[in-house]
């Protein structure tokens, strides 16, 4: 257990950098695809949530980890549809060559990991409410 909170700990972080680096040097063709304003909301939305689930790990709480775990799928599934919609104007481009679709499948690996993650979460929530009030 203790290698899956170090692990945490770890990938929290870096989408903590993720979220901070999104927020305040927002990638210019993004930007293009999306304005300003939405590359910095799911910046933040990132930046938010991983900083919360941060601490909710190091100080173990999973049921703040659930709250945080939304924010932090919310935000990759936009910046995930920002990719998508970059690719799809890129398309053809360069001389009949397809454009680069692997970041958009690894950002959508990643979120359906994290969902993986938040239902797991859910389910020992459930189970954990249930214990508490007899019914398991």
């Amino acid at each position: 257990m203790l290698i899956n909170r170090g692990l945490l700990i770890v990938a929290y972080a870096l989408s903590t950098l993720m979220g901070l680096m999104t927020t305040f040097f927002p990638v210019t063709a993004i930007i293009d695809v999306l304005t300003l304003h939405l590359t910095v909301g799911y910046g933040i939305l990132i930046l938010a949530g991983s900083i919360g689930a941060l601490v909710s790990v190091v100080k173990p709480d999973y049921r703040l980890e659930i709250i945080f775990l939304w924010l932090i799928i919310a935000g990759y599934m936009c910046y995930d549809v920002a990719l998508w919609g970059l690719f799809a104007e890129r398309v053809g481009i360069i001389d009949g060559l397809a454009p680069p679709y692997g970041p958009a499948l690894t950002v959508l690996v990643l979120v359906v990991l994290l969902f993986a993650k938040q239902m797991t979460l859910i389910k020992k929530n459930k189970q954990l409410v249930g214990q508490s009030n007899g019914l398991a």
